[in-house]
């Protein structure tokens, strides 16, 4: 098997492989069997039927077109093995010329990673924040657990600041269409907790059961769900019961109760490392990010417009999705967000190259570093997802190389944040 090879562009690459007869004849001597196997003649049980009669009963293009279809993928990835080529997406495979079982000939067209210059990450520093808690957070929480073991008895009274109640509720957009996870069966709302937007709890305050109320709330500009973000709702509500909360006294009995402590001062020093844990962990997400990064921005990586755009079609989906599941339209969020439609894109295909740019510097330094993933924890891993399904052997084997990319993508993103990272 000969192999030529084209550059056509830094990421893109033209492989020309011809076949002799010699490297064709196993694989056809193995398809003949396979349909001789399947040949009915009268005399003769299937499989039996003797090579030379089932020779002259197979079809010529059922042999020829069986022989290409088992060849012709298993030549294309030999060839690219050979020549070291690794095709970020499925490559375009021909054949441009068979004169069965002389010559063959197939062209494959491959889109990969062009040059890729990783930046000498031993002289990247960054500094973790020190982590602080404050006494107000560690009361915020004493404050959770004392609601956990509130008592709470309904009242026949207008609901007050602090009471409990338990509402229906569902809000509506200006054209009268719901909005999507902006309501609530039977939801208990503890008034002053401001735990929803700004003046709905307000609203409730004096409200008696069975009440029916509506109101228009116009969610804050700056709200965590982009989508929502200074959009008017109308709400209506119903009343199902309000509850007076009477909570215990903070001291070591309610400690107790808790499990976790014997004394209150006991439950406020593990309250106080729980949420040290908490903003740590936060805290080294955004580091990682921001290391990763960094060495993206200063490694060079070329990078196929096809794998780009299959990027960005995947946060195009993804964002489309968004938008399905909050009842807005792309028109609609592009003018919330005060962005055009081509700088909605021109952000996603920066977001797209930003995950394509990190994903290869990671795999480059976990190469660099010689980072290997034990075989036992693809296993582990492996055994816990499958489950009890039955899984193909390309299912199986595609799930293994899943977990393996996986855990090699942590693996190298702890050991490059432990080299980069350090604390303040």
């Amino acid at each position: 098997m000969q192999i030529t090879t084209e550059k056509t562009a830094p990421t893109s690459t033209t492989l020309t492989v011809d076949v002799s007869a010699s490297d064709m004849a196993a694989t056809k001597q193995r398809i003949e069997q396979q349909l001789a196997a399947k040949v009915k003649l009268p005399g003769f049980r299937e499989g039996k039927v003797p090579p030379e009669l089932a020779a002259k009963e197979i079809n010529e293009q059922s042999l020829y077109e069986a022989f290409l279809s088992d060849f012709v993928p298993q030549a294309a990835f030999q060839a690219l093995e050979t020549k070291g080529i690794r095709p970020v997406l499925p490559p375009e495979v021909s054949v441009t010329k068979f004169v069965p079982f002389q010559t063959l000939e197939i062209t494959i067209k491959a889109d990969h990673l062009g040059e890729i210059s990783l930046a000498d990450y031993k002289n990247l520093a960054e500094t973790m924040p020190a982590v602080k808690v404050t006494a107000a957070e560690v009361n915020q929480i004493l404050e959770r657990v004392r609601l956990d073991f509130a008592d709470y008895t309904e009242v026949d009274r207008p609901a007050a600041e602090t009471d409990r109640v338990w509402l229906d509720f569902e809000g509506f957009d200006g054209q009268g269409e719901a909005v999507p996870g902006a309501a609530s069966k039977d939801y208990p709302l503890l008034l002053g907790s401001r735990t929803f937007i700004p003046g709905f709890e307000d609203k409730l305050v004096g409200a008696k059961k069975g009440q029916n109320l509506e109101f228009k709330l116009r969610f804050p500009s700056d709200y965590g769900a982009a989508a929502m973000a200074g959009r008017e709702v109308e709400f209506k509500v119903v009343v199902n019961r309000v509850e007076k909360v009477e909570l215990p006294e903070l001291n070591d009995a309610l400690a107790a109760k808790t499990g976790v402590a014997k004394t209150l001062a006991e439950l406020k020093q593990f309250i106080r490392k729980q949420i040290t844990a908490d903003k740590r962990r936060q805290a080294e997400s955004v580091m990682q990010g921001r290391i990763v990064a960094k060495l993206a921005e200063r490694s060079s990586v070329e990078i196929p417009e096809s794998l780009i755009k299959l990027e960005l079609d995947k946060l195009n989906g993804e964002h489309a999705a968004f938008l399905k599941d909050s009842g807005l339209e792309l028109e609609a969020w592009l003018k919330s967000a005060k962005l055009s439609a081509e700088e909605h894109t021109e952000r996603l295909k920066q977001t797209a190259l930003n995950r394509i740019k990190g994903g290869v510097v990671l795999r480059e330094f976990a190469r660099a570093e010689k980072i290997e993933v034990d075989p036992a924890a693809i296993e582990a891993d492996f055994s816990r997802r499958s489950g009890e399904g039955e899984l193909s052997p390309k299912q199986a084997a595609d799930l293994k190389a899943d977990i393996r990319a996986q855990l090699l993508t942590r693996q190298a993103l702890e050991k490059l944040t432990k080299l980069v990272l350090k604390r303040g």
